[in-house]
């Protein structure tokens, strides 16, 4: 039990601190999962829609339509995909800068007895390898939200159909 509540302190302790650094980052990882949710689900219906109209009502005309709304929510797509990765470059660059800020400020106020200590400059080498503001908002928050949405998503979809 204690382990767990322990995992829960890091993971918040992870939050403030990368709120702290990059407040736009979760902007941009916000975005992303949106699109991540989003885009899956409407290439996975607007095929379905157009199989349904060839098998079912063979109108040329309402498949022409469906055809040109998937290939124009493809372009929208991947022209907002290569807005956001303009923007996470940039925040990126930013977060880093910042992040190395932290540790540097941190280090500066550091008792001058720490500073000497071999066992303490490891310790210093691997927090600052290891916590890193970026990576827990892109490969464990965006990544794990999109991942449950995704599911609930699809699991709305399966359920819809039968």
């Amino acid at each position: 039990m204690k382990k767990i509540l322990h995992i829960f302190k890091n993971i918040g302790y992870m939050f403030r601190y990368s709120w702290s650094i990059s407040k736009s980052n979760y902007l941009v990882a916000i975005v992303n999962i949106i699109l991540d949710t989003v885009e899956p689900l409407i290439l996975l219906l607007i095929p379905a829609r157009i199989i349904d109209e060839l098998v079912g009502g063979r109108e040329w005309s309402v498949v022409l339509r469906y055809i040109l709304m998937l290939i124009l929510t493809m372009a929208a797509f991947k022209l907002i995909r290569a807005l956001m990765n303009v923007i996470s470059n940039l925040s990126y660059d930013k977060c880093r800068i910042k992040n190395g800020f932290a540790y540097a400020e941190h280090f500066l106020h550091m008792d001058y007895e720490n500073l000497e200590n071999g066992a303490m400059r490891d310790k210093q080498m691997t927090l600052s390898m290891h916590v890193n503001a970026y990576v827990f908002i892109h490969q464990n928050f965006k990544v794990t939200i999109t991942s449950l949405l995704q599911l609930i998503s699809y699991s709305y979809i399966i359920f819809t159909l039968h």
